[in-house]
């Protein structure tokens, strides 16, 4: 098919009446067919369950002066406007038509359908492959169904889906849904939407990516040092001294340590290093606390894999809090969801863990209600994990109100995610909290800057 001609489409209007008419040249005339609908409806994307057509009626030829001519016709009553032209590739009987024109760019055919012609869009390739679609389609779907009513409710049943954050999830979702184009390009389009807002709902990371533009650093220098606390939340990766050295440049008012040292005179000296003669530092035998100021250390029965340190501290900026350090008890190893064990394993991991967080919420129901607190620490899960209900009744996850940039922590060197945290009551309000990455932890360093509310 290489016989090329030149093609025009004419939008003529009488009154109230619109149409189309379609002319090809043809020897000296030009073979025309009236059509229902405009060019731009027929550049439309076509496919097995949408095709793209238009009746086209065969009416007289026209003379090929209508290639160029604008305007009145039918002795004035009406007026012809190209709306499209350029050229066209037919076959003999006119059966097949591959335009390039302003807004045709497409193969087509003329078929009879019930004794009516049709000009139709070649269907895209992709037809060739619907059950691609159709499968991407099922999956995708069922897919968000079960993952929205997992994330919502948070069933231990389901904490093997939850374990992974939501943006991997979002981002699989897209992937998948790619795949209907095969079927329907629309449909294609509505999933990858509908997996944006799952993104957007149940991710940190979409918030936290547009707040870091919004974030003045000449805010946190405008409020008084008297109002104001920078902590610092990082795991010393197995006691590795070289760690806590990081930490310095940051000047933190409060340092929260998991996996310390075990050697305490390297603890004490560090704390005597980074706030001098007015060091405060309390320990237990993974966690610890050290800021500028006094401490009394809360002693509380917990159970031996429960590593918590809290004191009621006295500042030297005359801010007055009480403030835990805390690291809960390791993820589950297993992620292979194809295996039963996997499921059970994080079922039963998300119960245990949930045993550690009733222990720390009784604690903070037993601090007085007006006192600011603060708890932070390595966590092992997400902060929207289904074990942390108990905690939100008295504190928040400062990231999720005030985060920026990418917040995960795990590991160091390819953060996936944020099991490391800052939380406090509202008595704080976050200002900015960001992750910084380290040269001597497998977790990144958790920075929250925190005002002091009236």
């Amino acid at each position: 098919m290489h016989n090329q001609r030149q093609f025009v489409i004419h939008k003529h209007t009488r009154g109230d009446d619109i149409h189309w008419d379609l002319m090809i040249e043809d020897g000296d005339v030009l073979k025309t067919w009236r059509l229902e609908n405009p060019p731009e409806k027929l550049a439309g994307d076509s496919d097995k369950l949408n095709p793209v057509k238009t009746k086209a009626t065969p009416i007289q030829d026209h003379d090929k002066k209508f290639l160029t001519y604008q305007g009145p016709v039918n002795k004035n009553t009406g007026t012809a406007e190209i709306v499209d032209e350029g050229t066209c590739e037919v076959n003999k009987d006119f059966t097949r038509i591959k335009y390039n024109g302003n807004i045709l760019k497409n193969d087509f055919f003329l078929i009879e359908d019930n004794k009516i012609l049709y000009l139709q869009k070649r269907k895209m390739k992709s037809v060739k492959f619907p059950f691609i679609g159709k499968a991407a389609f099922a999956i995708s779907l069922l897919l968000m169904v079960f993952l929205t009513f997992a994330y919502s409710l948070k069933p231990d049943s389901l904490a093997a889906m939850t374990f992974f954050p939501a943006w991997s999830w979002g981002l699989a979702g897209i992937i998948i849904s790619l795949l209907i184009r095969f079927l329907n390009k629309r449909f294609c389009i509505l999933m990858i939407q509908l997996w944006a807002v799952f993104f957007f709902i149940f991710a940190d990371e979409p918030r936290s990516f547009i707040r870091q533009f919004f974030v003045s650093n000449e805010e946190w220098q405008s409020i008084p040092a008297e109002n104001k606390l920078r902590v610092i939340s990082l795991n010393c990766l197995g006691g590795n001294p070289e760690t806590m050295q990081e930490v310095i440049p940051l000047h933190p008012d409060i340092l929260l340590l998991q996996e310390i040292p075990t050697k305490k005179e390297v603890l004490e000296n560090f704390a005597a290093k980074l706030f001098g003669s007015d060091s405060a530092i309390a320990y237990d035998a993974d966690t610890a606390i050290i800021a500028n100021g006094k401490f009394e250390k809360i002693e509380f029965s917990k159970p031996k894999s429960l590593f918590v340190t809290q004191v009621h501290a006295k500042l030297k900026n005359g801010i007055e809090t009480d403030i835990f350090s805390i690291h809960l008890e390791p993820p589950v190893a297993n992620i292979n969801l194809f295996s039963p064990d996997c499921w059970h394993n994080h079922a039963d991991d998300r119960k245990s863990r949930r045993k550690q967080v009733a222990i720390i919420a009784e604690q903070l129901k037993n601090i007085p209600k007006n006192t600011p607190i603060i708890l932070g620490g390595d966590f092992n899960v997400s902060s929207n994990d289904g074990c942390l209900k108990a905690l939100k009744t008295h504190i928040k996850d400062t990231f999720n109100k005030a985060g920026t940039g990418w917040g995960h922590t795990a590991l160091n060197t390819v953060p996936l995610f944020r099991i490391d945290q800052i939380w406090a009551n509202d008595k704080y309000s976050p200002i900015a909290v960001y992750a910084k990455k380290t040269i001597n932890s497998d977790h990144r360093i958790v920075i929250s800057d925190l005002k002091m509310t009236k």
